[in-house]
């Protein structure tokens, strides 16, 4: 039996339209569509992530211009339609036309995102492309959802999509044999989305995010998508002499669809319906490092430099959320150094003036996976957060700084909760002793993570930041010193909490004694505590000479014009 499932026309992309309502669409009709659609809208934050280097890809090859100044000229004009216009859905139409087999996930010879021929001893069940080999939490659902008993082909190209970027390095990869060929891969690597964060910028509607994904240059005659390549697992690592040898990236529509598995997908007929309930997969393609070290860059990371490691993507912890790291993000050291840079596409468009409107307001998106620390391969949580971003942080190195002092002044803040808490632990853990003897640090540790009031402060002030990003390009000042006073609050009042969680007994009571709750969780006196007093004490001086003098003044007196402070 022949199978076939046109990506194009099929429905496999879940997406939210602009009205609220959510439906799940191919390929072209999200592009066509796209302005009446809010964004890809799926549970899996990773699916999400992978979607965007597809459709990007697409959209690369469909821009019309042939030198990098036409292609800007022509993605500016499709900007301001709002929409692609009919000159554009013509274009993707005739792309979709003459790619048609290569949009197949089943064709014979050219299926979606896989290799054809690919045969192995053994094939994996469909499950193996959302769970490699069980060190990863399942992306998509687990054993006992219905769907996983009768994989649809929209749930196997969704996974298979994720599975190229986020795929897990780990261990020995199978041996297979392509067209007759056998093949030895190299041990596994991992996919190129898969550490560090994954960024991208979002606009009110669907095709906002899509041009704002699409960098316009030059593309050389040899980038091309894998879809487009007769025979994609000649680029795939081989084994030389026992070391790995990888195809550099030969441009950005490369690198945005890297085949990091070779996979086939083997599709049946059941009850009349087809499903895919296994595939064949091993190690295809990756993004290593060269011979000097320094990395392959994709369009959607941005990387840092650390002494130790050299250049390295910049990554996610457990218990820290991605807005303490809006100053990183934001800082043009934090980019790579290709030139489909994203933000740095975004800081030329906001310098050159007159593409986005006044009131244009895009969002970062930040998809993130954290590992248990010294096990790279276990993975704790992943997570797709949104932070408002207004054009003026990507030009105005100034208000970045004021993030950092943000994020500081709530790190210093959140230290000094920590602090004051541990006392209460220590004194309430050897209230409850007989010789009310010093207690054991494991047992001060284990209190303070029970009743740790930095968990609750953090999700507190989390809306104020986003507050503060919105509002620190109009007024930077008065925004900073309105952050100060929510951080304060927010500290005085999650403090209190977790000492009245410890009860009304006489041993609580006596713990919570040790602290002041209300006193010195300022950000300004914790920043500089000197200085914040002498201020303090020059400002009520201050009032004393005002008040001093106005009972001197004659009531019929004019009152001077006041200075700004």
């Amino acid at each position: 039996m022949t199978f076939t499932f046109d990506l194009t026309s099929q429905p496999w992309i879940p997406v939210l339209r602009n009205d609220g309502s959510f439906a799940e669409l191919g390929l072209r009709d999200v592009l066509v569509q796209s302005a009446h659609l809010r964004e890809v809208a799926h549970d899996s934050p990773l699916f999400v992530a992978s979607i965007y280097p597809v459709l990007s890809a697409i959209l690369h090859r469909v821009l019309l211009g042939r030198t990098t100044r036409e292609r800007i000229t022509a993605w500016e004009t499709i900007w301001h339609k709002k929409q692609f216009g009919v000159e554009e859905v013509i274009t993707i139409d005739a792309y979709f036309r003459r790619w048609s087999d290569r949009f197949d996930l089943f064709h014979t010879r050219f299926p979606f995102y896989q290799i054809a021929g690919l045969e192995m001893k053994e094939s994996s069940a469909l499950s193996r492309l959302a769970m490699e080999e069980n060190n990863a939490p399942p992306q998509f659902a687990n054993a006992a959802n219905p769907e996983w008993q009768s994989p649809s082909p929209a749930l196997a190209a969704q996974l298979l999509v994720t599975i190229q970027n986020f795929a897990l390095g780990f261990g020995k990869s199978s041996k297979a044999t392509i067209a007759g060929e056998e093949i030895e891969p190299p041990y596994s690597a991992d996919g190129p989305l898969l550490r560090g964060f994954t960024v991208w910028s979002s606009g009110e509607t669907l095709f906002q995010t899509l041009m704002l994904c699409l960098v316009p240059h030059m593309l050389s005659t040899e980038d091309k998508p894998c879809w487009e390549l007769d025979a994609p697992h000649e680029l795939r690592d081989k084994l030389v002499n026992g070391k790995r040898q990888t195809t550099p990236p030969r441009g950005v529509c490369d690198r945005l669809t890297l085949q990091s598995r070779l996979i086939r997908l083997l599709p049946e007929e059941k009850d009349g319906a087809v499903i895919v309930p296994r595939a064949y997969f091993t190690q295809g393609r990756s993004l290593e490092k060269d011979a000097t070290g320094r990395p392959s860059f994709h369009p959607l990371k941005l990387y840092t430099v650390s002494k130790k490691e050299g250049v390295m993507v910049m990554g996610l912890s457990e218990g820290r959320a991605i807005w303490r790291n809006a100053h990183a993000l934001l800082s043009p050291n934090a980019h790579n150094q290709t030139e489909d840079n994203l933000l740095a596409w975004m800081r030329q468009l906001v310098a050159d003036g007159g593409v986005f409107a006044p009131d244009f307001r895009p969002n970062l998106n930040v998809v993130g996976m954290a590992t248990e620390p010294g096990k790279a391969g276990k993975f704790l949580l992943w997570r797709h957060d949104r932070l408002p971003l207004p054009p003026a942080l990507l030009l105005q190195p100034n208000l970045r700084e004021w993030l950092e002092a943000a994020n500081e002044d709530a790190e210093r803040v959140a230290e000094e909760m920590r602090r004051r808490f541990k006392i209460v632990a220590i004194t309430f853990i050897a209230g409850g002793t007989e010789s009310g003897s010093k207690p054991h640090p494991d047992d001060v540790k284990a209190f303070i993570y029970k009743f740790d009031p930095r968990r609750s402060f953090w999700s507190h002030i989390e809306n104020h930041f986003y507050r503060l990003l919105k509002q620190l390009p109009e007024q930077p000042e008065l925004a900073f010193a309105e952050w100060e006073r929510d951080v304060q609050h927010a500290a005085e009042e999650c403090l209190q909490a977790a000492c009245n969680s410890l009860g009304t007994s006489p041993r609580a009571i006596s713990a919570v004694a040790q602290i002041d709750v209300k006193k010195g969780l300022q950000p300004a006196y914790l920043r500089d505590p000197k200085s914040y007093l002498a201020a303090r004490k020059q400002r009520e001086k201050n009032l004393n000479t005002a008040s001093d003098d106005s009972e001197g003044h004659d009531a019929t007196s004019t009152s001077s014009t006041p200075t700004a402070p």
